[in-house]
């Protein structure tokens, strides 16, 4: 493959998932592997992370890209930029969080993750007979408030709530588009590799394959039996034997 481009999401493709989402860290061999692709392919990291948290744990300023937020808050190049959508939604992301954080006081287990786009519910340690009646509730607590500008969407053993237009695959075209403007091209010439885990990556996994580049699942059963199937990865350390084999 020519002019390759490297999307990774972060928990759960790059460092396996926790009980709790400030436990998931990447080591300093794998943070020095990461630089090394980078030298080679533009690489770019799309997480659901808020921004600030997901700089932490990367080493970002050898990476062409960094977007949190499912891509609500970008980082190309050094410099940042937020839709327009995603600024719509701020004001909604912190009346529902409030709202939420009253609402999980009688759901012990459960976890309320205000980011500056986007409000995360993690119930990973609810029992799982619980998880339909949480969900269901959620559903209800969501549209009590007139939150246009936010959509209820799922995830693994958490909920989302962000607009609905800010997504992965929107934010991998946008990179494509801004490397391409980086060289004075009407259009990348090459194709993306996007590799994730969870249902918001899913969609982002078959743009790729679309485009003529490769996508990578990482785990053992697909969301979406009926789409193209990606390559599979059976876990993070597979995902990371498989980066070096592409340096």
């Amino acid at each position: 493959m020519e002019h390759p481009v490297l999307f990774l999401d972060f928990d759960g493709t790059l460092a396996p998932l926790q009980s709790h989402p400030d436990l998931v860290w990447i080591s300093q061999e794998q943070s020095d592997l990461l630089k090394q692709l980078a030298q080679h392919i533009p690489t770019v990291i799309l997480s659901g992370r808020a921004l600030p948290d997901l700089l932490k744990r990367i080493p970002a300023e050898a990476l062409a890209g960094i977007a949190g937020d499912h891509g609500a808050s970008r980082v190309f190049r050094g410099h940042h930029y937020v839709p327009d959508e995603a600024k719509d939604a701020v004001s909604a992301v912190h009346q529902l969080s409030r709202l939420l954080r009253q609402h999980i006081q009688s759901w012990p287990g459960t976890l309320v993750e205000e980011k500056e786009y986007s409000v995360s519910v993690h119930y990973r340690q609810l029992p799982t007979e619980r998880w339909t009646a949480f969900r269901e509730s959620l559903e209800l607590t969501g549209s009590s408030l007139p939150y246009q500008s936010l959509k209820m969407l799922p995830g693994k053993c958490v909920w989302e709530f962000r607009h609905p237009r800010i997504n992965k695959e929107s934010t991998l075209l946008w990179y494509l588009q801004k490397l391409a403007e980086e060289k004075g091209l009407p259009q990348w010439p090459g194709q993306p590799i996007m590799i994730g885990d969870d249902t918001t990556d899913w969609i982002a996994i078959n743009t790729a394959i679309k485009m003529g580049g490769i996508g990578i699942w990482v785990g053992e059963s697909l969301p979406d039996v009926s789409a193209s199937p990606p390559f599979q990865l059976n876990s993070p350390d597979a995902v990371w034997k498989w980066l070096e084999t592409i340096l």
